[in-house]
């Protein structure tokens, strides 16, 4: 400040300055750390059906960012490679989360999962991240995502299937009186139902032609 004062050149400490920075760059490395290993205990206790996985994401991605910064601004260390490899663990595993949180997956669907990992879920008090992860499931990163898009898929089947029969629920056939004969009665304008069934024809075209149809109209006809 007296410098600025007295309108002499300042000086500069750009050592100091890169110390400070470094100071500050290992301080970020070891919060990062102690923070990342307190949220990664808290996510493996929770109960699977619990777990925030847009959370887990979000503080993922958010030490991903700390870890370039770091590698960048302070000399290679076994340190910064922990936190590299955790946070490197934890994106392969992110993906596997939300499959398996899928809230479409049906009995059906976990029963697969079980054959594809050798292992029977229970899906009780005790089903936490922590036993999924005692299950090695993350080596099974593509079968679970197979088996959680198959799950989306006749999920949306499903909904249209509903909406069809929601439809018809709602279809009411007009009688008129035939004339003057008592007790005869002839059907009124159907163009309502015609373009019902139009539009059903549609959705049915669309569901039989799914590849992922198959469970889709067994349980939809266990249902009826």
């Amino acid at each position: 400040m007296y410098q600025k004062l007295f309108q002499v050149e300042e000086s500069r400490f750009d050592d100091l300055m890169q110390a400070a920075e470094e100071v500050d760059l290992r301080y970020s490395l070891w919060l990062g750390l102690k923070e990342l290993a307190e949220k990664s205990g808290a996510w493996i206790a929770t109960h699977f059906e619990s777990l925030d996985t847009q959370e887990v994401e979000e503080v993922v991605n958010k030490y991903a960012k700390l870890t370039v910064k770091l590698e960048r601004g302070i000399q290679p260390n076994p340190v910064v490679q922990s936190l590299r490899k955790q946070v490197d663990d934890l994106r392969l595993s992110v993906p596997v989360m939300q499959n398996m949180r899928n809230k479409c997956l049906r009995d059906r669907h976990w029963k697969k999962i079980e054959m594809e990992i050798n292992h029977k879920i229970e899906r009780n008090a005790q089903f936490t991240l922590g036993k999924l992860i005692e299950f090695n499931v993350m080596e099974y990163k593509a079968q679970i995502a197979s088996i959680s898009n198959e799950a989306t898929q006749e999920a949306a089947l499903e909904d249209l299937m509903e909406g069809v029969k929601q439809k018809w629920s709602t279809i009411e056939f007009i009688v008129k009186q035939y004339k003057e004969f008592k007790d005869v009665y002839v059907l009124g304008s159907v163009d309502d139902v015609v373009a019902a069934l139009e539009d059903s024809m549609v959705t049915m075209n669309t569901v039989t032609s799914s590849s992922y149809n198959e469970e889709t109209l067994i349980c939809c006809g266990n249902k009826e």
